[in-house]
């Protein structure tokens, strides 16, 4: 079902124009035509195969933007929803009896985050920061308007949930060039981006850490609101270990605690 027109752009005459970098193409639909337990994406013409191809879309309101490398014919589609019979529980195999069972087991379920291909969750395995943005932007199923890139991520599979979480105000990268995708994330990091992300007043927390003079300055107000909320705990000797790499189960289990 198409919302609203389908659109072929060109440039000079040329519909199958290709640009050497992203550009933000933006449709406007009636959000009103929609149904229940459908959403619209923007999809584009592929004329060799004859079909429309998805490519999805940050929805605000009654326009969805998308970003494109080239122009053919765009048109804004509803994906309908299909009834699925239950899915069974989601099982990894190296996840039984770890302290974050729990929390990994809702956020695979609610699809928050993956495992991988030969069925681990791998849980003491670092994260990036583009992995954690991700799975924090589903979790609270965050949309945009006004798509903001960092150079370093334009190109990135990751680039369209690093934008919103930009734009909502939970990332703001190492500078207006440099988000650095691929790295792993630290715990003082993860703290900053949960506690923008749940948008909690600043809190003053009870507990002292031995190695509180490590925690960053930019981050000491964030780790005392994430402590105080129990939403991000120490280790039993007593430090807080900010710079260290955070594990795909603290980052699940971080998450968890700001959704319902």
């Amino acid at each position: 079902m198409v919302l609203g027109n389908i659109y072929e752009i060109t440039v000079d005459g040329s519909s199958g124009y290709e640009f050497n970098g992203p550009v933000t193409l933006t449709l406007k639909f009636n959000p009103d035509l929609v149904p229940s337990g459908s959403s619209p994406a923007v999809f584009y013409f592929d004329t060799l195969s004859g079909q429309w191809v998805n490519i999805g879309g940050i929805i605000s309101g009654d326009k969805i933007s998308v970003n494109v490398n080239h122009f053919t014919k765009f048109a804004v589609l509803v994906i309908q929803a299909v009834s699925q019979p239950d899915q069974a529980a989601v099982v990894f195999k190296d996840t039984s009896g770890h302290w974050a069972e729990a929390a990994i087991k809702r956020m695979a379920e609610l699809d928050v985050i993956k495992g991988y291909a030969d069925g681990t969750f791998k849980p003491n395995q670092s994260i990036t920061r583009a992995e954690f943005t991700v799975a924090l932007v589903k979790a609270l199923k965050l949309t945009g308007q006004n798509p903001r890139t960092f150079k370093d991520s334009n190109q990135h599979w990751a680039r369209e949930y690093i934008s919103i979480a930009a734009e909502n105000g939970i990332v703001n990268g190492y500078d207006s060039e440099k988000f650095g995708p691929d790295n792993p994330i630290n715990r003082e990091q993860i703290a900053v981006m949960v506690i923008n992300a749940a948008q909690l007043d600043k809190a003053v927390a009870n507990k002292k850490f031995a190695d509180n003079s490590r925690i960053s300055i930019w981050a000491r107000d964030f780790v005392n609101t994430a402590i105080a909320g129990n939403i991000i705990s120490g280790y039993d000797d007593n430090t807080f270990r900010p710079q260290s790499q955070a594990s795909r189960a603290e980052a699940v289990t971080v998450i968890s605690k700001i959704i319902k």
